[in-house]
């Protein structure tokens, strides 16, 4: 069946169910990255209390106590190799972010407007459906 054959409603219910996906993965990976980020600010604390710790589990414990973190936050900070911990790592972990957020705005925007996930499929639904549809 061709794309011009699917039912509108069919192809915008694909673009909704794709937007929600990549809205979710992109809010997840924001969610990291702020913690990254907050960790890079404070990494003198962040070092002394994992050296502090008996455990790496009790080091990550207490590292989201440090910096008010969940449980995939902590791991995220305490998994950190040296290599992420350069200016250049960092400006680069800020673009993501920034890019991850704005990515959330857009398709929050996405969601919230029928007429525009109508105006996707009308104006370009190859290019859209393959960018927001789930396979």
């Amino acid at each position: 069946m061709a794309e011009s054959d699917v039912p509108l409603n069919d192809q915008v219910a694909a673009i909704v169910r794709g937007a929600r996906l990549r809205l979710t993965s992109f809010q997840e990976r924001a969610h990291i990255l702020t913690a990254v980020l907050s960790a890079h600010d404070r990494y003198d604390d962040v070092i002394a209390t994992m050296r502090a710790s008996e455990s790496a589990d009790e080091g990550r414990q207490r590292v989201a106590e440090l910096l008010g973190l969940d449980h995939a936050q902590a791991t995220a900070v305490t998994g950190i190799t040296t290599g992420m911990l350069p200016q250049r790592e960092h400006r680069r972990m800020i673009a993501d972010y920034d890019s991850a957020v704005a990515s959330i705005a857009d398709l929050e925007s996405l969601l919230a407007s029928p007429e525009r996930q109508r105006d996707l499929v009308g104006t370009e639904r190859g290019s859209y459906l393959a960018r927001y549809a789930a396979e």
